[in-house]
C-alpha cells in the first residue's frame, strides 16, 4: 500500500483511486460523527428536550415543521426523561418520514401540573391505537418495540390517533419538575 503520495503521480489510476477511497472515507466518518452525535444525549441533558428536538427539526428539510412548548426555559425535566423522550420522538418522527413519506409535522409540549404531554402531528395516514397494536406485535424491526419500551421505562403512556385531517400521536409522562 501505499505510504504517501509520493509514492504514486497524480494522474494514474491509482492516485484517483486513492483520492476517491479517501473521499469516501471521509464521507463514512462524517456520517458515524453524526450518527454518534445523534445517539448521544448529551446534547439533550446540557441543554434541555426542547433545544434537542428544536435543533433536530431544524436539520430536517424538505417538510413544513412546526414546534409549540408551554415548556419555559427554567423548567428542567429529569435528564432520564428527557433522554428517552428524545429518542422516543426522533425514532417516530424518522418513521414518519421513512414510511410515510410526511411533508408537515407539528410538535407540541405541554407540560400541565405533574404531566407532560408531547402531540405529533402529521399529515401522513397515521394509525388507530389497535391498527398499531397490531402492526408492531408484527414488525420485524427493532424501532417500534424501543419507543414502546422507552415508553414504559419513563412511566409513559403512547397513543395512536388516526383523525379525519390530521393523524396524531400522543406521548404522556409523569414529572416531577426539580
Amino acid at each position: 500500500m501505499f505510504q504517501n503520495q509520493k509514492d504514486f503521480k497524480a494522474g494514474t489510476m491509482q492516485y484517483e483511486t486513492f483520492q476517491s477511497d479517501r473521499e469516501f472515507l471521509d464521507t463514512i466518518i462524517k456520517i458515524v460523527r453524526k450518527v454518534s452525535h445523534d445517539l448521544s444525549p448529551s446534547f439533550v441533558t446540557k441543554f434541555g428536550i426542547v433545544r434537542a428536538i428544536e435543533n433536530f427539526m431544524n436539520e430536517m428539510h424538505g417538510i413544513d415543521v412546526e414546534f409549540e412548548s408551554n415548556l419555559d426555559d427554567e423548567v428542567e425535566l429529569p435528564n432520564f426523561i428527557s433522554a428517552n423522550l428524545y429518542y422516543i420522538i426522533t425514532e417516530l418522527i424518522n418513521n414518519l418520514i421513512k414510511h410515510e413519506g410526511i411533508k408537515r409535522l407539528v410538535i407540541t409540549f405541554y407540560l400541565e401540573g405533574e404531566e407532560l404531554t408531547i402531540a405529533i402531528d402529521h399529515d401522513g395516514v397515521g394509525f388507530t391505537q389497535e391498527e398499531f397494536d397490531i402492526f408492531e406485535k408484527n414488525s420485524k424491526g427493532l424501532g417500534l418495540s424501543s419507543i414502546k419500551s422507552r415508553s414504559i421505562v419513563i412511566g409513559g403512556e403512547l397513543t395512536y390517533k388516526k383523525q379525519p385531517d390530521s393523524p396524531k400521536i400522543e406521548i404522556k409522562t409523569p414529572v416531577t419538575v426539580p
